[in-house]
């Protein structure tokens, strides 16, 4: 036995026996933990063991990246979609939105565009024809145009599940050079068209979510130079910055009827519309390679970059996002 205040231990002396605990009584609440696993109903066959084998990730291993509005982050390895989701992409006819247009197009998303161009024929049957791609001509600077682009969209397709805001002027003008003609015409197509085409899609993003449980996606094409911007670029630098401020609202307002909203701020791409600028400017002939070559990637960003971040945010695997304000550039800005 083990003596307490002696701290010794004595092998002859016996243990005393040790005291049996008081029964416990019965509480009110156990009948709302207890479960009968007698009461289930067994299979005469055991039932056969799951596959361990993990899926496929939408987007990888060769299966594309569904842009459907379920709403869900659902992992398919499924390549033929339920439904042919119905995008907008502005400014559809060049440059990062012809390349955003394409991706979608690609990934199985019937696409409805805007954009100048002589012959917008040509584009459609690159998407896949009339019955894959429409082009709606529009000049987003007027506010009707706005509206019928939505509406022409609904009209054809049916549903709207994402709109690419993309169309701008990138209009050169410093503080004494820019007039009142020049400042209105750059806010209206690239902060105030943006935010009429959202007013114009909210109804449809509204009427799906209380069909299928979610509403859309708006992403904005913006720029770094919302945060400063070059002194030469003082209106369209203010432009993107009321762009980043608009999507980061709009995400919390349409939250409700989850509508998720992103703007996506970009560094130096190299486009048709950049060539002619820099030409314009009296830039040598390898402008481009010189401005590439300090940056990480060697280069400058390639439309195809821009789109595939597009497709992404616009995808169910970006479902769980919304209000982000990402910078697309080779280093921090």
């Amino acid at each position: 036995a083990w003596h307490e205040q002696s701290c010794h231990y004595d092998p002859d002396e016996e243990d005393e026996p040790a005291e049996t605990p008081p029964p416990r009584q019965p509480k009110p609440y156990d009948d709302l933990w207890r479960y009968d696993r007698s009461a289930e109903p067994r299979d005469p066959e055991p039932s056969p063991r799951r596959s361990r084998r993990r899926p496929v990730p939408i987007g990888r291993a060769g299966t594309p990246m569904t842009v459907s509005p379920a709403g869900t982050s659902r992992v398919t390895t499924d390549p033929a979609p339920v439904r042919a989701p119905g995008p907008i992409v502005t400014g559809a006819t060049s440059g990062i939105g012809a390349a955003i247009a394409r991706r979608l197009a690609a990934e199985g998303a019937r696409v409805a565009f805007c954009g100048f161009a002589e012959a917008p024929e040509r584009h459609v049957a690159a998407l896949g024809g009339p019955d894959r791609a429409r082009h709606f001509p529009a000049d987003l600077r007027r506010p009707a145009d706005c509206r019928a682009l939505v509406d022409a969209t609904l009209g054809v397709f049916g549903r709207l599940d994402v709109l690419v805001n993309n169309a701008a002027s990138v209009a050169r003008g410093t503080l004494e050079t820019t007039t009142e003609d020049d400042f209105d015409a750059l806010i209206a197509l690239n902060l105030r068209a943006p935010c009429l085409l959202a007013q114009r899609a909210l109804p449809a993003f509204k009427a799906q979510f209380a069909r299928e449980g979610t509403g859309g996606a708006i992403i904005n094409i913006g720029s770094v130079n919302a945060y400063i911007g070059e002194p030469k670029l003082l209106v369209y630098s203010a432009s993107k910055g009321g762009l980043m401020t608009l999507s980061r609202n709009l995400a919390r307002a349409l939250a409700p009827w989850r509508v998720r909203v992103h703007v996506l701020n970009l560094g130096w791409v190299r486009t048709e519309g950049e060539e002619v600028v820099q030409r314009q400017e009296g830039a040598p002939a390898d402008w481009a390679e010189r401005a590439g070559a300090s940056l990480p990637l060697g280069r400058l960003l390639a439309p195809e970059e821009i789109a595939a971040a597009v497709a992404f945010y616009a995808s169910d695997e970006a479902a769980a996002f919304s209000g982000a304000a990402v910078d697309l550039d080779q280093g921090p800005v």
